[in-house]
């Protein structure tokens, strides 16, 4: 398995990034310290944001 790329990686984070960076964080490619600080908190507002947005389709 390849590396992520964490320097290119743009945000904000779209669906698909996100879902790229979640899977490479699971998988061990890609360590949370790695990340740069406005990633981490990109990857988190979006984390939560789809939460939300679950939570509101159950309610």
């Amino acid at each position: 398995m390849e590396k992520l790329d964490l320097n290119n990686m743009k945000l904000p984070l779209s669906k698909k990034r996100f879902s790229k960076l979640r899977k490479a964080i699971r998988t061990g490619r890609v360590k949370w310290m790695e990340m740069s600080e406005e990633l981490m908190y990109s990857y988190q507002d979006f984390w939560k944001s789809e939460k939300y947005k679950n939570m509101e389709k159950i309610d």
